[in-house]
């Protein structure tokens, strides 16, 4: 018995860094028997939103591996289809099973992000420069 507990502890400790140390999480599998796309998150805070507002510039905190790194700068495209939604705190938790005890959110169209938002934007492998959806946290608000 100790023995078997024993190696479900030692299997736990070995699985368990390589399980949450994954970024990735698969999208919806295709009909067509190709193999699922999978998606990428980055977060940070907007710096530049093109003119046109086509695409945002974000400062990405990544993992600080040493001098030089930590902060990395990621231009990300915004097309019609992206999902953009302003989430933003409530400050009460309701008995709603289908929302987000706390936050709120809405759609907001590409003309409204601006610097200093907050966002974290998920993409696709097959587009690692094109948001699929973007949820947007404004500071102060």
């Amino acid at each position: 018995m100790i023995r078997v507990a024993g190696l479900m502890l030692l299997a736990l400790m070995v699985a368990a860094p390589v399980a949450a140390g994954q970024t990735k999480t698969s999208l919806s599998v295709p009909d067509d028997g190709r193999p699922a796309a999978t998606e990428a998150r980055h977060s940070g805070r907007i710096v530049e939103v093109a003119t046109d507002d086509s695409s945002i510039l974000l400062d990405e905190m990544v993992a600080w591996t040493g001098p030089g790194t930590g902060l990395l700068t990621r231009r990300v495209r915004i097309t019609p289809q992206t999902s953009i939604r302003l989430v933003q705190h409530t400050g009460r938790w309701g008995n709603d099973p289908s929302a987000t005890p706390g936050w709120d959110s809405k759609t907001i169209d590409a003309y409204s992000l601006r610097p200093g938002d907050f966002v974290t934007v998920t993409t696709d492998d097959s587009h690692r420069d094109t948001a699929v959806a973007l949820q947007v946290v404004r500071p102060g608000a």
